[in-house]
């Protein structure tokens, strides 16, 4: 009788939860609707369990039903979820929140604008949109969340300094990455937010980030260049492991960043790590970086990275870098 009582209860909650995925209050210009609490604003959601977005979509900064205004401020829980042909879709400038799995597996999706009016989005928000080319953040997003975006073969991408948090396998698997720009304001990289991102060849963590988490930068497998910011704090396990082609690592931080475990590098022995002058006895003294067995002290210039046009690596621009260059260019 209890096992009857269980299932029952189960299929119970089973189909209110299809039933709630799916409500909706009107539809208009081909865009389900539901009223929000207040009854002034609604949310963009799904329809019926049969029906799905499909071609291009533009959501509306407001929409008219029975004579009343609403102001679109909301897209729901899988509103687009698995619509495979939906090619593009506009988000509407009131859109204050984006929910969980809103546009996963949209996979003719080539790009989308995150609104500077969207202040939350929710996981899985856009993950494995297998066209997804193309990804602008508005200006009022604070977090990516978790596998936002994993998944999704963006080429170019800039973080904007509004962010304060990439979440947790945000990006983890944008294997087409060539060029990422993190913007100064970002403070922590979470755990796997770029893993696998394996044709990148160079990152600069801005000054502002203090935390990066575990597996950050796991396994991107053509990163050469890595630039750590002056607020790095600490570094978590595998956090840049198997980046082995990594051939320079330059620290901004005068204190050595602590490490959690010596698996956060893979190339001791093989990279280049330079560091600012007078900061050698910090990172001699602390775990993990005394293993780097190539160091060199250098001055930064104001955006904490080596000194541009200093050739010969001794912190400063001066004659001595053009006689370096002539020296070179004689000697072939």
């Amino acid at each position: 009788m209890k096992r009857i009582l269980n299932t029952t209860l189960l299929l119970a909650v089973m189909m209110l939860s299809a039933f709630v995925a799916n409500a909706y209050d009107f539809q208009a210009g081909g865009i389900y609707y539901s009223i929000n609490t207040g009854g002034n604003s609604v949310t963009v959601t799904s329809g019926d369990n049969s029906f799905r977005y499909s071609g291009n979509v533009t959501i509306p900064a407001t929409v008219t039903n029975d004579g009343k205004q609403y102001n679109v401020t909301a897209i729901g829980y899988q509103a687009f979820y698995d619509c495979k042909e939906l090619e593009a879709v506009t988000i509407g400038s009131k859109v204050k929140s984006i929910g969980s799995y809103a546009f996963r597996y949209c996979t003719a999706l080539k790009a989308v604008s995150i609104p500077n009016s969207t202040e939350e989005m929710a996981y899985y928000a856009f993950s494995d949109c297998s066209n997804l080319k193309s990804i602008t953040i508005g200006t009022g997003l604070k977090a990516i969340p978790e596998n936002a975006f994993q998944n999704a073969p963006v080429t170019s991408l800039a973080i904007p300094g509004n962010v304060e948090t990439i979440g947790s396998a945000a990006f983890d698997g944008c294997s087409h990455l060539t060029q990422l720009t993190i913007e100064e304001g970002v403070v922590n990289i979470d755990g796997n937010a770029f893993s696998s991102c394996s044709t990148l060849p160079s990152v600069v963590i801005p000054n502002t980030v203090k935390t990066i988490g575990y597996r950050a930068f796991y396994n991107c497998k053509e990163l050469e260049e890595l630039t750590l910011g002056s607020k790095v704090k600490s570094i978590g396990s595998s956090a840049f492991r198997y980046c082995n082609e990594l051939k320079t690592i330059t620290s901004r931080n005068e204190e050595a960043p602590v490490m959690a475990s010596d698996d956060c590098f893979s190339v001791y022995e093989t990279a280049k790590l330079y560091i600012p002058i007078g900061s050698k006895d910090s990172y001699n003294s602390t775990n993990y970086w005394n293993k780097f067995t190539d160091v060199t002290e250098k001055k930064m210039d104001n955006t904490g990275g080596p000194v541009v046009g200093d050739v010969n690596g001794d912190g400063v621009v001066n004659i001595a870098d053009i006689n370096f260059i002539i020296n070179i260019i004689l000697k072939n």
